[in-house]
């Protein structure tokens, strides 16, 4: 039972990542004109803030923002089934904004400034605000991704 939760929630938390990824790079892209800056401004978390991260694709910055980036989804989709894995729609849908919710005040307000996810230095409040609104969305819809077939 256990391993299932953990194997969903691992599910769950690939497709958060890549939700997320997705949804900060192209609110780069129609704010700033390139899709890789807000991504590779989260590896401030590793160097602090003393560098101004490129909107061009960097190996290094841009593999530790997705790095980064793609484990918290993975904490936060395993915490979500472990949680409320087996709750329906419109149930989950709740839970999953309590969640999300969460995670904000935890990437916003409780964390030191080193450790926030750093996207906010490159895309407005507005693009911010919907990445989570996709992460909502995407635990919601784990009932579907988490189906099993009889």
């Amino acid at each position: 039972m256990f391993k299932r939760l953990l194997a969903d929630g691992a599910k769950q938390g690939v497709i958060l990542a890549a939700a997320t990824a997705t949804t900060v790079a192209a609110a780069d892209y129609l704010e700033n004109g390139a899709a890789w800056g807000a991504i590779n401004s989260i590896s401030h978390i590793v160097d602090g803030d003393r560098k101004e991260y490129g909107s061009t694709f960097s190996p290094r910055d841009s593999a530790i923002g997705l790095g980064i980036n793609s484990f918290a989804m993975l904490v936060w989709g395993i915490i979500y089934i472990v949680l409320f894995g087996r709750l329906s729609m419109p149930k989950s849908l709740a839970a999953a904004s309590l969640i999300t919710g969460g995670a904000y005040v935890l990437d916003y307000h409780l964390v030191p400034k080193q450790y926030t996810p750093g996207i906010e230095k490159k895309i407005s409040k507005k693009a911010i605000f919907f990445t989570y609104v996709v992460m909502a969305a995407t635990l919601a819809l784990s009932p579907a991704i988490n189906r099993r077939k009889k």
